[in-house]
């Protein structure tokens, strides 16, 4: 599938919101519209919590138990798990809005390594370290993804999915103990399985060559503060452009004390800059901005005043997007 990227707009799902029709409303302002995700709303909207309903031997405390695991797999494996619409505030508003006018729409889930690094067992382990749990797990996000773009692509065939991993950070550090090797095989074959255009999304600063060695479609990341180091990678992301990828560039920050010193017309500039990193490896202006999806830089879902910020955010997201445009 060829996307229509050409510096449309979208945002992270995480959303300080407490009002869902609010954080509705504004999720569907933006060119590429996506369904929020309010944990500060409520518990159970907190990215692993929702999407871990369901996973084998995984306690409503969210701490995996090995016992109940091994207890859990065969109702796993014959039955069918617990649907987005029962865990999530706003999913089912999102599917009966009019998604049919957007020229694409996004959906979104925890990704498998940083879930499998956030869940800890009894004695404080991360799942990802044991090979059984790993690969359930990599079947377990993959079904969920699978069914959500299912019904999704029933409202806009133009749709995808990615895959938030603020652990890839982490990964990266060496500190974990799972080689970046062992992740990019499983990644791959994980992706594989996953239908549609297939992204990531991260706020923070991985193994860069590991990120874009993968076989995405779309990368969404912190452009605003790392994206003068994204454009130093100049073979992976010549690949990454050449096989038709597609940058969500973070530009605008959510943060009020940041965001009050900027303006759309400096952050389009710092696009500019940007595109003209690409043009010395023989990308055209038009070319980048064929491949580009503008966003806000981060989540903002700390402190106080942070619907303002981010609302003032995403004011500031549709301005710079149409500066760029019509350069």
């Amino acid at each position: 599938m060829i996307l229509p990227a050409a510096g449309l707009t979208t945002a992270m799902g995480i959303m300080p919101h407490k009002d869902d029709k609010r954080a509705l409303e504004l999720a569907l302002s933006m060119d590429i519209p996506f369904w929020p995700q309010l944990p500060l709303a409520e518990a159970t909207e907190d990215m692993y919590v929702q999407a871990g309903r369901g996973f084998p031997g995984l306690t409503e405390q969210m701490v995996f138990n090995r016992e109940r695991f091994e207890g859990e797999l065969e109702s796993y494996f014959s039955g069918e798990l617990p649907g987005l619409r029962e865990s999530s505030r706003t999913y089912g508003a999102f599917l009966e809005a009019d998604l049919e006018s957007y020229l694409m729409v996004r959906g979104q889930s925890v990704g498998p390594l940083s879930m499998g690094l956030k869940i800890l067992d009894e004695q404080k382990k991360p799942i990802i370290y044991y090979d059984d749990v790993r690969a359930i797990l990599y079947d377990f996000l993959q079904r969920k993804a699978n069914e959500q773009y299912d019904e999704l692509s029933e409202r806009n065939a133009r749709c995808f999915i990615w895959f938030d991993e603020p652990g890839i950070e982490l990964l990266s550090s060496g500190f974990t103990g799972f080689t970046l090797e062992k992740a990019q095989e499983e990644y791959t074959m994980f992706l594989d399985g996953v239908k549609g255009p297939r992204g990531i999304h991260l706020c923070g600063n991985p193994d860069w060559d590991f990120l874009l060695g993968l076989d995405l479609d779309i990368l969404s990341f912190d452009a605003f503060r790392l994206g003068h180091l994204v454009v130093k990678y100049r073979e992976r992301l010549c690949h990454f452009l050449d096989g038709g990828g597609i940058i969500a560039w973070g530009l605008v920050p959510t943060h009020p004390e940041i965001l009050a010193e900027l303006s759309p017309r400096q952050l389009a500039e710092m696009f500019d800059k940007l595109a003209s990193a690409l043009e010395r490896l023989g990308y055209s202006r038009e070319q980048v901005l064929k491949r580009s999806v503008f966003a806000p830089a981060t989540c903002n879902i700390l402190g106080v005043g942070c619907e303002a910020a981010v609302e003032t955010a995403f004011s500031y997201l549709a301005q710079t997007a149409r500066i760029i445009r019509g350069a």
